[in-house]
């Protein structure tokens, strides 16, 4: 063996332990900055769905607000429309706004259309529960825009369930409000709905 090769073997031999620490330092390194990436997307998340929540509320506390409405309670299809109409020119979020019976006919809308929502998830499970529901997300059939539908109950004078209040979130809309939020450099939120579709 030459004494190159011996000297080379001694450098190699004498570089390990170095070379194995700053290993080491890299890979915990990495493992630190993953843990930092994990607990921003974390924070990220319960941002996103802090937000959604109050966005979901403030649907609720709109249809509150409209299901106590005397044009809808009395079912004077011109007051109503006009006041829903009103309150739709005020709130871009929300597509269009209809007042239903027990059956799920309009009596009161603000595209003037008459419509049914019978089958409809989001009417169902408010008949059937009696409180608010969401539906499930669907492309508006006179909008044609991609929209989450919710539903109230209404109430007539003896407390019992009359019809509902429905509206469409307009998930054009909420992705604009989503973009506002402060997202990171090189993040992105998507969100799922219940069945795992993108919204």
């Amino acid at each position: 063996m030459t004494l190159l090769l011996r000297l080379f073997i001694l450098v190699a031999v004498a570089l390990l332990p170095a070379i194995a620490i700053q290993s080491y330092n890299q890979f915990d390194l990495h493992r630190l900055r993953q843990g930092e990436v994990q607990q921003q997307a974390l924070g990220l998340a319960k941002l996103a769905a802090a937000q959604q929540q109050q966005v979901v509320e403030g649907i609720h506390q709109v249809l509150i607000a409209l299901a106590e409405l005397p044009a809808i309670k009395a079912r004077d299809p011109e007051a109503c429309s006009k006041y829903l109409l009103a309150t739709k020119q005020r709130y871009p979020a929300f597509l269009a706004f209809v007042a239903v019976d027990m059956n799920g006919r309009s009596f009161c809308t603000t595209g003037g259309k008459s419509v049914t929502v019978a089958g409809r998830t989001e009417f169902v499970k408010a008949m059937k529960t009696g409180q608010f529901a969401v539906g499930e997300f669907s492309i508006g059939v006179l909008t044609g825009s991609k929209l989450i539908p919710f539903a109230l109950p209404i109430y007539d004078d003896k407390d019992a369930i009359a019809g509902a209040i429905i509206t469409a979130l307009n998930l054009d809309w909420l992705a604009k409000f989503i973009v506002q939020m402060d997202v990171p450099p090189g993040a992105a939120i998507a969100i799922r709905d219940r069945n795992g579709t993108y919204l």
